[in-house]
């Protein structure tokens, strides 16, 4: 019952990454700095999961109401997630921890400026295009939108406060072997993630109103009551003096 109530007056949350979106996870493995404009590898089911990351966050973005799959404290119901968003059983199991937030530690995530500067330092050697963490060839790197707005945002993490950077697909970019890197900066959407406020209770209009109406009626219903007598008033009696 408290937890119902507390719920109800306690503003939900959207950060799906949650304890995840930790300094650590979001680390690159080359400059040991977070990397803020990042480039996801391949590694591990990376583009299959930063597809369904980013299909989840626009979701949000694009909904007037909670998804049913996203819990109060912005963890995750994998079986009513499935329901919406399409996956294979594999990316499935990678997607969460077991606290239902979206999985972090295990996607390979580089600096573009380091990870570029890196393979155009080694020359044409045969770890030119390997992950520098689990060394698997490189074929393939993304970027998450999602990833990059809570880079940004931090706790206060909501698709709805960027929805135009969630209109238009992650850009999958093929690497191939021996390949110097040269992937080159999503301006347009760093300068949209830029742009967006930290606040986002400003984007969550349905529970603030909500809040405020029933406060609102909460406070006539008192009130009324009040006056037909149905709250006892009280006063201090006066001790005589002596």
């Amino acid at each position: 019952m408290f937890t119902a109530i507390k719920n109800f007056f306690v503003r939900p949350s959207h950060d799906f990454f949650g304890p995840e979106a930790s300094e650590d996870n979001l680390q690159c493995p080359i400059s040991l700095e977070e990397a803020k404009d990042h480039l996801i590898l391949g590694c591990n089911e990376g583009m299959e999961r930063v597809r369904v990351i980013d299909e989840m966050a626009k979701a949000i973005a694009e909904s007037d109401i909670r998804p049913s799959w996203l819990r109060h404290n912005g963890s995750v119901e994998l079986s009513k997630l499935r329901e919406t968003i399409t996956m294979t059983d594999t990316v499935a199991k990678m997607l969460l921890t077991d606290a239902g937030f979206v999985k972090l530690s295990d996607l390979h995530i580089y600096d573009r400026e380091t990870v570029n500067g890196s393979t155009q330092r080694e020359g044409y050697e045969r770890d030119y295009t390997k992950c520098g963490v689990c060394r698997t060839e490189i074929q393939a790197v993304t970027v998450s939108r999602a990833l990059a707005l809570r880079i940004q945002m931090g706790a206060s993490f909501d698709p709805k406060a960027a929805r135009e950077i969630f209109k238009e697909p992650s850009k999958v970019i093929t690497v191939h072997e021996y390949q110097k890197l040269g992937i080159p900066q999503p301006e347009r959407l760093l300068k949209k993630v830029e742009n967006t406020t930290a606040y986002s209770w400003k984007f969550d209009s349905f529970f603030w109103s909500r809040t405020a109406t029933l406060s609102f009626l909460a406070m006539a219903v008192i009130g009324s009551a009040y006056y037909t007598g149905y709250v006892p008033t009280f006063s201090v009696a006066l001790l005589p003096t002596f």
